[in-house]
């Protein structure tokens, strides 16, 4: 487990300061603290896009509590641990195949709950036996700790944390993670949020590009909709194009292959 946080009075440590050496946060004095958390909130949520957002979340996550992985993991349609990002995939996905071979563990607890798990120390820890034989067989962690980043009633996933050393995970870094995880999971909220709109707006824009590319096609050959349709499906299949690009030729060009006879 990596030193904790020294005192720095009188400056504010950015977030990218603290990814650089997380022993200059400024944890023991509280408005530096508050401070930093404020710019840890508008880097999180100034990062663009729900993929880059997991990256950062999992990367501040290791610095600001001092960790030597960090991960996010959320649960499949049958409700099996994946993983989403990490600071360390190799081993990530060791652990998180360790909890599907289980069928149990502290993040799979931790989803389903919707709380925060700890296990301090995994050598004596008796509550999931296979996941715990797996992981002091396979990796070098010891501790764990787990939260569920919950916005309202809907989870965005489980932030996990993992270190070498057991006992790792005192009441100081409970306080200080469970204060980051609510961070992580309003940006993360957020950034899923902007992907969607975004989504349902490209699905808009294609479908508008369909629309009109079918108007063209029914004028120039003086088809139906739903010969127009297939017209622009068969050319798809053969060109191995996606519908929505042959359309954009459509409508940018007015070419299309006649109908079939």
């Amino acid at each position: 487990m990596r030193s904790r946080a020294r005192a720095r009075h009188n400056s504010c440590v950015t977030p990218e300061e603290l990814t650089d050496d997380p022993s200059t946060a400024p944890f023991d004095d509280p408005l530096d603290a508050a401070q930093w958390f404020s710019n840890t909130a508008r880097v999180l949520t100034e990062t663009r896009g729900r993929e880059a957002t997991l990256q950062r979340v999992v990367e501040l996550a290791r610095d600001v509590v001092g960790v030597d992985l960090a991960a996010v993991v959320t649960l499949d349609r049958e409700n099996r641990p994946t993983l989403l990002a990490a600071t360390d995939d190799c081993v990530a996905e060791k652990i998180v195949h360790a909890q599907r071979v289980a069928g149990a563990g502290p993040t799979w607890e931790a989803l389903l709950g919707n709380k925060t798990v700890v296990a301090d120390d995994l050598t004596l820890d008796q509550r999931w036996p296979v996941y715990r034989d797996a992981l002091l067989a396979d990796t070098e962690v010891r501790s764990v700790m787990t939260f569920c980043l919950l916005v309202g009633d809907r989870p965005h996933g489980a932030l996990a944390l993992y270190s070498k050393h057991p006992n790792a995970f005192g009441e100081r870094e409970q306080r200080l993670g469970a204060i980051y995880a609510d961070h992580a999971a309003f940006a993360l909220s957020e950034a899923s949020e902007a992907d969607h709109a975004a989504n349902l707006q490209t699905a808009l824009s294609t479908s508008r590009t369909i629309g009109a590319a079918l108007g063209i096609l029914m004028e120039r050959h003086h088809v139906t909709a739903d010969e127009a349709f297939a017209m622009l499906r068969r050319e798809s299949q053969h060109s191995n194009r996606k519908l929505s690009d042959v359309a954009e030729t459509v409508v940018q060009t007015g070419e299309f292959p006649p109908p079939a006879s």
